[in-house]
């Protein structure tokens, strides 16, 4: 899987979390919605948690390119870069290949609620002045199919996936506490 960084350098993935080891890998849904970028902050707070267990990540992807990725950054300035890609394929390749769909693929679970992102006034603010700066809208007009992608989150340990969730819907994302769960790693919120 080829991914490209804020810098636009191309990398597999397999570099990024190394060889060996824990990761815990988050496909964002599209880095415009204000719940997905909520979650990903919420996984960056959680950066010490993994490195001191000895897991990789979190290691981000969106779909996008990488001007928007910087973007994204500047205004969660929480999220890391170094573990921050785009999927810049055509056809976004990198969640094709991770089993993702589009929005109306699929029902939300009945047990899913949205909820709105826990933003201050100036954090929504901020998000009405960058939507489209960060959102994957396509080059040269035709709806912008990026911003269909649903995203998910593995924890995967070399080959192996050892947790795998896949959201119905920006913003049907799995509980921390339950990805902490499937790495081995006790963490109370």
């Amino acid at each position: 899987m080829t991914l490209t960084d804020v810098g636009g350098s191309k990398k597999a993935l397999s570099e990024v979390v190394g060889e060996d080891g824990k990761a815990v890998v988050v496909f964002l849904a599209t880095s415009g919605d204000p719940i997905v970028g909520d979650y990903a902050n919420q996984w960056a707070g959680m950066s010490n948690i993994l490195q001191n267990a000895g897991v990789a990540g979190p290691v981000f992807i969106s779909v996008g390119d990488s001007l928007k990725l910087k973007k994204f950054l500047k205004v969660n300035p929480k999220i890391s870069k170094e573990f921050s890609f785009v999927d810049d394929s055509p056809e976004f390749d990198a969640y094709t290949n991770a089993g993702f769909g589009k929005i109306g693929d699929r029902d939300p679970s009945k047990d899913f609620k949205m909820k709105a992102p826990k933003l201050s006034g100036k954090e929504w603010w901020t998000y009405a002045r960058n939507v489209i700066g960060v959102s994957p809208v396509q080059k040269g007009g035709g709806f912008p199919t990026g911003v269909l992608r649903l995203g998910g989150t593995f924890v995967i340990d070399d080959e192996q996936v050892l947790y795998a969730w896949s959201d119905s819907v920006p913003g049907d994302v799995p509980e921390l506490q339950a990805v902490f769960k499937a790495m081995g790693v006790n963490f109370e919120m």
